[in-house]
């Protein structure tokens, strides 16, 4: 089993987007990648379908990207905290944890879309379809060069499966509790536990900008728990946002620690797996948890098939654009789509006529300037203060020529000048 850790990786894992694993800087991550061996019997990675329209993209095709993206990464976050809380006492929300495995058990068609996707435009552009057993290959590099095993699957593929179901599952519960903005904010603070867990796990590089960032969050979730004082409502639903915010950090940190970064088809493929883990393992919770009455179900009947399939599917959309988009746009970009959620739901609960409570109004602020401040690069202080002082030098570089263009002026049109004044 091979293992990467983040001080090889070539993006930190707070540097990229939230729930991404992609690596967006790696050359041989595009879809359709082939890999062969060199004269010494060595890997290497050659792209054929899209690396040459992905990585020729200049940074105004990203540009553009991003106008995209990041307006669907939004709109399907916003979407599942929309779908995923009840309108009101007569209209239900879909069960939390069905959703959530639904939505686990639909990431069991990405590898086929992938394989799919990659051989239309190797078709289009006069290539052969690539094999299914190929791209398999291909996409179990990712758990060694043995390939795809049992012990694999149960090491790594198993743990994240829980994990992802946990995180989807702990935020549609505390949907049912906290109103959308409060919950989508709070579940910005998954890039704060991401740095603190990958400062710890990972050795990242120390930066006290983010520490700021995380006391940030902190004080925002403090401020959010006590916003409409201490009802149980409150507090567990901030607890549940919190806790989903933190499963989703330490899915991500022990990918990164387990598998390391990953290119596209190995994405896909284990994207694959956790969902066909998902669909068995879960269906067994799902019993459990139903006879158990942990969770009612209603009759089938009655059940909300249109928001339950919205629910899940606008999840699995949300996974897919963040895991996949890196490779299109800015990964800042990916990650300001999450954040732009939260002043748009704010929007709407005020054009619905909800009260706002200005505590809950700071604690959400708070929380989104903390999410900022992490978004910034490694060495961001060192290029402002070399950006300051260029500017300064062209500053002093201006002043002195005007200087020198008074001093030399004729004396015969300044006395010209004043005698105009007089």
């Amino acid at each position: 089993m091979k293992k990467h850790s983040a001080r090889v990786a070539p993006l930190s894992a707070c540097s990229t987007p939230v729930l991404s694993l992609t690596r967006a800087d790696d050359p041989g991550m595009f879809v359709g990648e082939s890999r062969e061996t060199d004269n010494n019997g060595n890997l290497s990675s050659k792209g054929d379908e899209l690396e040459s329209n992905v990585s020729c993209a200049t940074s105004w095709h990203r540009t553009l990207w991003a106008f995209v993206l990041l307006p669907g990464v939004s709109a399907s976050w916003l979407g599942v905290s929309e779908l995923g809380r009840s309108p009101g006492s007569d209209i239900k929300a879909p069960p939390a944890f069905l959703t959530a495995w639904l939505a686990t058990s639909a990431n069991l068609l990405v590898f086929p879309l992938y394989h799919g996707a990659a051989g239309a435009v190797a078709v289009s552009r006069g290539s052969q379809w690539p094999g299914l057993i190929q791209h398999y290959r291909e996409g179990s590099l990712l758990f060694g060069e043995r390939g795809l095993a049992a012990g694999s699957v149960l090491r790594c593929v198993a743990p994240l499966t829980l994990l992802w179901t946990l995180t989807a599952y702990l935020y549609l519960l505390a949907l049912h509790r906290l109103a959308i903005p409060d919950a989508a904010a709070l579940f910005c603070c998954n890039k704060a536990f991401v740095f603190l867990l990958s400062w710890v796990l990972l050795r990242d590089r120390f930066m006290g900008i983010r520490i700021i960032a995380v006391v940030l969050a902190i004080s925002g979730i403090v401020m959010m728990a006590y916003g409409d004082g201490l009802h149980n409502d409150s507090i567990v639903g901030t607890a549940l946002a919190v806790g989903s915010a933190s499963v989703s950090a330490f899915y991500k940190v022990l990918f990164r620690l387990l598998l390391g970064g990953a290119r596209f088809g190995e994405i896909a493929l284990f994207l694959s797996l956790l969902g066909g883990l998902g669909l068995v393992v879960g269906a067994a919770i799902a019993v459990a948890v139903c006879l158990g009455g942990a969770e009612r179900w209603p009759p089938p009947s009655l059940m909300l098939w249109a928001r339950l399939i919205g629910t899940a599917a606008l999840l699995v959309a949300f996974n897919l654009l963040v895991n996949f988009g890196v490779a299109l746009t800015f990964p800042a970009a990916i990650s300001l789509g999450m954040l732009f959620s939260v002043p748009v739901t704010n929007v709407l609960a005020a054009c619905r006529g909800g009260v706002h409570n200005a505590v809950r109004l700071v604690a959400a602020g708070t929380i989104c300037i903390g999410f900022l401040l992490l978004l910034l690069p490694e060495g961001w202080d060192d290029k402002a203060w070399a950006l300051m002082d260029k500017v300064r030098a062209r500053w002093r570089s201006a002043s002195e020529t005007c200087d020198e263009g008074s001093a030399t002026k004729p004396q015969a049109v300044r006395d010209v000048t004043a005698s105009a004044f007089h």
